[in-house]
């Protein structure tokens, strides 16, 4: 079974049932997706797709975006072994490299910081609706569909704060090689 951003134009009902039927399903899945909390949900292996080449990414999510991030990654050799292949070459740029890659870093942590406030949004209006769900009565239908209009809204945020994200991730990429 292939999948790709399954969950772009699905309620949150309808995302929790394919999230419930891809955890019962026996086969193989693969899922192509943006959607950070279905894949944490229902993937038990990651492969990373990148510079024409697929393989299996041996970390967690997090570890995913930290390793997109630069951070918490083990320190390069600076010299004291010797080490096969070409020298790196000094960049004529120097200064101005490295403050346009500090640059791309801080955009880089600007898109992660409001996709992590976004998605705490979703969290909470994903709570507001449970509640409401489990409240009996005629105004909780119309509180519902408030709801509802809210996430989406964040949704399409989010979705664009992941894009953003995805961008200045590349980008941080080609300027620090």
């Amino acid at each position: 079974l292939i999948l790709d951003e399954p969950t772009n134009h699905l309620d949150v009902d309808a995302r929790e049932a394919l999230i419930q039927a891809l955890n019962d399903y026996s086969g193989a899945v693969i899922l192509i997706s943006h959607d950070r909390h279905m894949v944490e949900l229902t993937a038990d292996r990651l492969i990373l797709v990148d510079d024409g080449t697929a393989r299996e990414y041996p970390g967690s999510m997090d570890d995913y975006i930290d390793f997109v991030l630069g951070r918490n990654q083990p320190k390069k050799d600076s010299g004291g072994s010797k080490s096969k292949g070409k020298a790196k070459q000094p960049s004529s740029g120097g200064k101005k490299d490295k403050a346009k890659a500090q640059f791309m870093k801080s955009e880089l942590e600007k898109a992660e910081k409001t996709m992590s406030q976004l998605a705490a949004e979703m969290a909470k209006l994903d709570q507001s609706l449970v509640e409401v769900g489990q409240s009996a009565g005629a105004e909780a239908g119309g509180r519902i569909d408030e709801i509802l209009a809210s996430r989406a809204e964040v949704e399409k945020k989010l979705a664009s704060a992941e894009a953003e994200w995805l961008a200045a991730g590349e980008r941080l990429e080609q300027v620090t090689g």
